[in-house]
């Protein structure tokens, strides 16, 4: 033979081989099992579904504990602004409670401080002396009494204490009939005009002290207790 009948020949077998090899390749394969693969595809669809299920519990339980949560919050601040409303309130009916008893206070002092005056001016008049010591005692407590209602810190408060002390003593500095007797008449009735005016005056400024209180500590009240007194609609 020759060398080219050898190469064809050689070309052949390998090409034999090739082909046994290839058929084992395919009967391998076959004996491979794929049976499995539905059961595989179904277990990971169930634990996906597990796995979403697990999720969305604890999604539940945390949204639960923070409602919860949210919840009991929300009644703890209720429970607080029910308590600072009730704290408010009771400080305004007390306000109001003083407001009523300055108001009466004042009112008391201005009456005694005109019969008291009344008194002074019949007298310096008529030359006659009246014992008037149980009613400059009143005054005296009374004017005691409204001073003790006030708050010295306050500005408007110190402004009535002044006030009242002046209108005190437009009484206790008004002229004394022994005072006036040493006078020629012109005199006394000069120095007596001046005594009523210099009273007058004092009840004016008085009372309007008292005023910008009463406005200022009412209006300070129904902003706090939103209480309004009897018989305002």
């Amino acid at each position: 033979m020759s060398d080219t009948d050898i190469g064809i020949v050689d070309v052949l077998v390998k090409l034999s081989d090739l082909s046994t090899q290839v058929s084992t390749i395919e009967a391998s394969l076959k004996n491979i099992r794929t049976d499995w693969l539905p059961a595989a595809v179904g277990l990971a669809s169930a634990g996906a579904a597990l796995l979403v299920g697990w999720w969305n519990r604890q999604s539940a339980r945390t949204q639960l504990k923070a409602t919860q949560a949210a919840m009991k919050l929300q009644a703890e601040m209720s429970e607080r602004v029910a308590v600072i409303t009730a704290h408010d309130r009771l400080i305004a009916e007390k306000r109001i409670e003083w407001l009523e008893t300055l108001r009466k206070s004042a009112s008391q002092f201005n009456g005694r401080m005109a019969a008291l005056i009344n008194k002074a001016i019949g007298q310096t008049g008529s030359g006659v002396i009246v014992d008037i010591s149980e009613d400059l005692n009143n005054l005296a407590e009374t004017r005691f009494y409204f001073l003790l209602l006030l708050n010295p810190n306050e500005e408007l408060h110190q402004k009535a204490a002044e006030a009242i002390e002046e209108y005190y003593l437009t009484y206790t500095q008004y002229p004394k009939i022994n005072d006036l007797n040493k006078l020629k008449p012109v005199e006394q009735e000069k120095l007596k005009i001046a005594a009523i005016e210099r009273y007058k005056n004092a009840r004016v400024q008085f009372q309007e002290a008292v005023k910008r209180i009463l406005k200022h500590e009412w209006d300070r009240t129904k902003s706090r207790g939103n209480i309004k007194p009897s018989g305002e609609n």
